[in-house]
């Protein structure tokens, strides 16, 4: 059996005895303080699988990072370690990674790139010309694509800004006018779609942050789809659910089912 240990705040409650309207916190004022409070946001979680001894996996990790820095949870193929704080995070990856461990992560919240839909300016507008005048502003800007209509392949109105991972881009959503024009900027439209990963074909975490033995998504054999030698005019054969067709169709059962 695992034991987590979590630190838990004390909160001690004071009488207070009011002898003026100076004296006696308002509603507000505690909202306010609430708000000021700002949560520290988990790390992501790591799921390893292939462990055969997870009393001692859990025991190195400790070793690592200390008790009190994750939490670790253990089914029958895997095992779940959920880090309290980046540095936690790093140094578990760092230490799988060594130890040439099977597992998948995900993206850090903090080294998130973010993208924004820019409208309202002009088609004409060249992407340096945005650029170049947020990056005055203080933002960091890695791009700029000026959108295009599917079918005529004309310029929008509408632009595509990606910046990098800094706490002040997300200032960015306060802006009202640039470039001497009103605009209006927008979270871009969210697909809702389970990404499928193109290093190990398995669905739920990305190509980026796995480190499990590569599946062909043609061959199922474990190889890089890049290399795979398979002549193209013979059947595919899936790496999920070994029917004859690329593990990337949305037909397999696995996709279906899920």
């Amino acid at each position: 059996m695992i034991n987590n240990i979590s630190s838990k705040a004390t909160i001690s409650s004071t009488r207070i005895q009011s002898t003026s309207s100076d004296s006696v916190l308002s509603t507000s004022d505690l909202h306010n303080k609430k708000k000021q409070v700002k949560k520290t946001p988990l790390s992501p979680p790591i799921i390893v699988c292939g462990i055969k001894d997870f009393v001692s996996v859990r025991a190195e990790l400790i070793d690592i990072v200390g008790n009190e820095n994750l939490s670790v949870k253990a089914s029958k193929n895997s095992l779940k370690i959920q880090p309290s704080n980046p540095n936690a995070y790093r140094a578990i990856i760092h230490f799988l990674k060594d130890a040439e461990a099977e597992f998948h992560t995900y993206q850090m919240k903090e080294d998130k790139a973010l993208r924004i839909v820019l409208r309202n300016l002009y088609p004409t507008t060249t992407p340096i010309e945005i650029k170049t005048v947020l990056e005055v502003s203080g933002f960091s800007v890695s791009s700029v694509t000026n959108v295009l209509s599917k079918i005529a392949k004309i310029k929008l109105p509408l632009f595509f800004v990606d910046l990098e991972p800094a706490g002040i881009n997300n200032n960015i959503f306060e802006l009202n006018y640039l470039l001497n024009r009103k605009i209006k900027i927008e979270e871009p439209y969210k697909q809702r779609t389970i990404v499928q990963c193109q290093n190990c074909q398995e669905y739920g975490h990305s190509k980026a942050y796995c480190s499990y033995p590569s599946r062909c998504v043609r061959c199922a054999s474990q190889h890089l789809t890049s290399t795979c030698t398979k002549p193209r005019d013979t059947p595919a054969k899936c790496a999920l659910c070994n029917d004859d067709h690329p593990a990337n169709y949305r037909g397999c059962q696995i996709h279906t089912n899920l």
